[in-house]
């Protein structure tokens, strides 16, 4: 699955740079993460809203990830239900903790 994701998204990228006809792959979320639990063991490890107009529900970004660091996938879900793959990859780490700040100068 993950081969077909990658080709699925390369291609869509490409295509999308020339033809607006170019669709990610969506499905219900429910569908989606049952999909990245089965195939790669990956969980949610963040998630974030996107800005949306005034009233309304937006989007939101989240990236998966295996425990053992195998694999993460990006997802944007939408508030109609449905979640889109963005990019896959292997071998995720965590990024490195912002510097501690610096203490008094005797």
């Amino acid at each position: 699955m993950r081969n077909v994701l990658a080709v699925s998204l390369g291609l869509g990228l490409v295509a999308g740079s020339a033809s607006a006809a170019a669709q990610p792959l969506c499905l219900p979320r429910a569908a989606l993460l049952q999909q990245l639990q089965a195939d790669f063991g990956e969980r949610l490890l963040w998630q974030g809203r996107l800005a949306a107009e005034p009233g309304q529900e937006g989007p939101i970004l989240e990236i998966f990830v295996s425990p053992n660091g195998g694999s993460w996938t990006l997802v944007h879900s939408l508030p109609n239900g449905l979640s889109c793959f963005v990019a896959a990859g292997a071998s995720w780490a965590p990024g490195l903790a912002a510097p501690a700040p610096e203490g008094r100068k005797s």
